[in-house]
This record gives C-alpha cells, sequence and structure tokens, in this order.
C-alpha cells in the first residue's frame, strides 16, 4: 500500500534477521569526522574523534590545518555546520597570510537555518547552553519559561525560551515557518535591558531596537584570484589551482564546500599562494545549498539554470 509496516533487522551473529513491525522509521543521524588520513599520519586526534587543533587551527605538525566538519576544537568538539567551517577557513587563511597566531579562533554560535526535505527549520540560542544545557527542554520555570504553538493546518511548530522575569530570550525552535528566525537571532542576542518583547498565541515576537531591515551588502572582495582551474581524472582525485607564479604551496585535502570556500577566501588575498586540492570525487565541489533546491523541486529542465557546482563548465579540463 505504499508505506511502512516493518523493519528487517540481522544482528550481529545472527543469519535470519529480525522483524520489528512499525507504522514509522525514523532516521537520526548525524556526521562523523573523516580523521581516517590524519589518523594513518600520526596526527593527534579529538577525545571523540576528529583532528585536534589549538586556537589557531593547527595540529600536532605545525605545517597541518584543520578545519570543518573533522577539526576538534581543543580535542573537545567537533562543528557539524557550515557556518562555523567558514569563520574557521578565515582564521586559517590570515595565520597564512600575515603569519602564525595572528588570528585565533575559540568557538561559533550554533543557531542555524535549515531546509530538510523541503521543510524550512531553525535554531538560535543566546549561547550554547541553550543546546548543551538543553534549555529548551527545561521544565523548571524558575529557570526558563517556554512558550509552544503547534499549527497542524499550516505544519508549523515553535518555541521560545526565555529568562524567568521574561526579559531575555534564550532561544527558540521553529519548524515550517522560518521567516522570523534573523529577527529573534537578533533579539536573543541584545543586552537584558533593551529585549522586552511582547508574545502573543502567534508568538510574534516584537521588541524596541530591533530593526526589520535587510542586512547591508557584504564588502567586495579584495582582489579576485587570476584564474581558477579544475582537473578531474577519472577513479582519482580532483585538483583546483590558483595560477601564480612563484609562492608558497598548499595542499588541501577535501574540495567540499568549507573547503572551496577556505581556497577562495585565500586566492582572494592575491598572496602568490599556489594551492592544489585533493578529494574523493572526480569532479568539482557542488553547491549544497542550491542542490536542496533542485531535490525541492523536482524539474529538470531548472538544473541547467541552477549552479550546481562551485566551477563553471568553461573551467573544468578533462585530463588523463
Amino acid at each position: 500500500e505504499g508505506k511502512v509496516v516493518g523493519i528487517k533487522v540481522i544482528e550481529n551473529g545472527e543469519t535470519e534477521p529480525t522483524i520489528l513491525e512499525v507504522d514509522m522509521v525514523v532516521v537520526s543521524c548525524g556526521i562523523r569526522p573523516r580523521d581516517e588520513l590524519a589518523k594513518g599520519c600520526g596526527l593527534e586526534l579529538g577525545g571523540r574523534g576528529g583532528i585536534r587543533v589549538d586556537g589557531g587551527l593547527r595540529t600536532a605538525d605545525p605545517s597541518i590545518y584543520a578545519i570543518g566538519e573533522c577539526a576538534s576544537i581543543g580535542g573537545n568538539f567537533c562543528y557539524g555546520l557550515w557556518a562555523p567551517g567558514v569563520e574557521q577557513a578565515e582564521v586559517v587563511v590570515k595565520n597564512l597570510v600575515d603569519g602564525p597566531g595572528t588570528a585565533q579562533y575559540s568557538h561559533s554560535d550554533l543557531s542555524t537555518k535549515l531546509k530538510l526535505l523541503g521543510v524550512d527549520v531553525a535554531s538560535f540560542g543566546r549561547t550554547s547552553d541553550f543546546w548543551f544545557k538543553r534549555q529548551y527542554d527545561e521544565a523548571d520555570e524558575k529557570k526558563v519559561v517556554s512558550l509552544e504553538n503547534s499549527n497542524p493546518f499550516e505544519g508549523t511548530y515553535k518555541k521560545l525560551s526565555f529568562s524567568p522575569d521574561g526579559k531575555t530570550l534564550l532561544g527558540g525552535l521553529l519548524v515550517g515557518d522560518t521567516k522570523d528566525y534573523t529577527k529573534l537571532l537578533q533579539l536573543s542576542k541584545k543586552d537584558p535591558e533593551y529585549v522586552v518583547p511582547n508574545v502573543d498565541f502567534q508568538l510574534a515576537v516584537k521588541a524596541n531596537k530591533i530593526k526589520d531591515e535587510a542586512p547591508p551588502p557584504p564588502p567586495p572582495p579584495l582582489k579576485k584570484p587570476q584564474q581558477e582551474v579544475a582537473r578531474t581524472v577519472s577513479d582519482g582525485p580532483s585538483a583546483v589551482g590558483l595560477t601564480t607564479e612563484g609562492g608558497k604551496r598548499v595542499l588541501v585535502v577535501g574540495h567540499g564546500p568549507i573547503g572551496h570556500s577556505f581556497i577562495e577566501k585565500l586566492g582572494e588575498r592575491d598572496a602568490g599562494f599556489e594551492i592544489s586540492v585533493l578529494c574523493e570525487e572526480p569532479r568539482p565541489a557542488y553547491n549544497r545549498v542550491m542542490l536542496t533546491q533542485y531535490f525541492v523541486d523536482r524539474d529538470g529542465d531548472k538544473h541547467d539554470q541552477m549552479k550546481l557546482s562551485y566551477c563553471t563548465e568553461t573551467s573544468l579540463q578533462e585530463t588523463g
């Protein structure tokens, strides 16, 4: 009938499957840091996996840096989000161009907005306590007061958590409707003296000194790289290099969105670095955000109109 009725599970050491009768399957999984190469090279790993890095994002080998999901900050925590990886990329670029120790990385805001299987979701917090100390799930109203609203007709859910006096927005969860995400995130970061929200049944939060305006455009890049070339080899790694004359050589292992962000940032500094890239797929990195939208629309005619790859076809050259 096109619906789930059960699942077969073969346990370790068993030959016959066990059948579990279920009406719904919820897949709850995260990411694991890819640290196999680092481990094989003898680099120190984090307590829960990942490559241990210091404040400058250097590994145990001072000539090797780690950023993104594989970087274990202080050996304690790996960020599984795109935004922290981009911030880490900026730190490494400064340390390469301006000298080691120029920039330090301590932590990133875990607030994020995503689209999962066509559903807009978001979470934001004033501090990391909202997640790590589970303020969003706190039942003691002497510590946290939460307001919830669920609308099954519109497919939305909202939960906002406040300090007991109602003056500070500690964080929130938004499902199905995230249009107020930016405004609420700004509100949660304000000093308590400015946060005086009025919350009604629809959880429309308003506050003084919060402007409903688009953020200013980002500043233009300092200087564009001279040329970007991506070479792909069948059944082998891909490499991306910025054409330079002389200068230091940098090898980037991994060409996902974070690795490519690092390449772009380093190229913009025009500091004479020669960059090579090794990755598992024989093709340039893809734009994860646009890929998500592509699968939401399920419209093949839009494929050529979307920039699914970070490299254009004109810069793609087959070799081998």
